[in-house]
């Protein structure tokens, strides 16, 4: 492999890739601190109503706490005209 000049730096009219950083957001805060309560007290307060939790519930709010999150995986995202990389959390 050759020795490649350092990458350049965007110009200030490229757009720049910006992560959304889900876990600093007041839907995932509320989903992170108050599901497990939920589930615990599901049965007694609204199955009554609404019928059993169905395990897909569960299941997706486990997978929104997961979703976007870098720490679980990501992709490697290079120009191949500039050099610049990011790294893209799964989604």
């Amino acid at each position: 492999m050759s020795a490649a000049a350092a990458p350049r730096p965007a110009s200030p009219a490229t757009p720049r890739y910006r992560a959304r950083q889900p876990e600093k957001t007041p839907l995932y805060g509320g989903v992170l601190d108050h599901y497990e309560r939920f589930e615990s007290v599901y049965e007694e307060r609204f199955a009554e109503r609404y019928g059993p939790c169905r395990s897909a519930v569960g299941d997706s709010f486990l997978r929104y706490l997961d979703c976007g999150i870098q720490a679980n995986g990501f992709l490697a995202v290079r120009c191949e005209k500039c050099g610049h990389e990011v790294q893209v959390p799964w989604t």
